[in-house]
């Protein structure tokens, strides 16, 4: 396989891991986890391909006599004719990474925060809520921690 037909190959997998991103977004903040953990599963298998195409790539450049970095290997693609549609190829792969992680990075935050205001729900359900300023079932303010129990007013 050509280094062009990799880079595309790469591109295709960056972008179709940026939809099921960003498709794990929307099903986070419908709380339709079913098919967050499918899309997580999907997500999966998208990364695993790319980590195979990674190391096809490495390999292809370490043959041409190059460390794998990125000028190890523009040095590899210098003496290229496809060298400027590599180079863009290239340049949308960096962009579609960076988008990556940043879309990851807000969904870790939403997860965070998930996480954490169920966690406060729970321990409030269960009765094992510290904090004083919760509210009771009838909506006034108190420090009894009996009113934050489950079926206790």
């Amino acid at each position: 396989m050509q280094i062009l037909e990799l880079m595309k190959e790469a591109n295709t997998l960056l972008q179709q891991i940026l939809e099921a991103t960003l498709q794990e977004r929307s099903y986070l903040r419908a709380r339709n986890l079913d098919a967050f953990a499918q899309c997580v599963d999907q997500k999966e298998l998208l990364i695993h391909s790319l980590e195979t195409n990674h190391d096809t790539r490495s390999n292809w450049v370490k043959s041409r006599g190059n460390e794998f970095s990125r000028s190890g290997f523009l040095a590899a693609i210098a003496d290229l004719k496809d060298k400027a549609v590599i180079e863009q190829e290239l340049s949308a792969m960096e962009s579609l990474l960076g988008e990556c992680k940043r879309q990851t990075d807000i969904n870790n935050t939403v997860v965070g925060r998930t996480l954490s205001v169920t966690t406060k729900y729970l321990d409030i359900l269960k009765g094992h809520q510290q904090d004083k300023q919760v509210y009771s079932p009838s909506g006034k303010a108190t420090h009894h921690a009996a009113s934050h129990v489950l079926g206790k007013a």
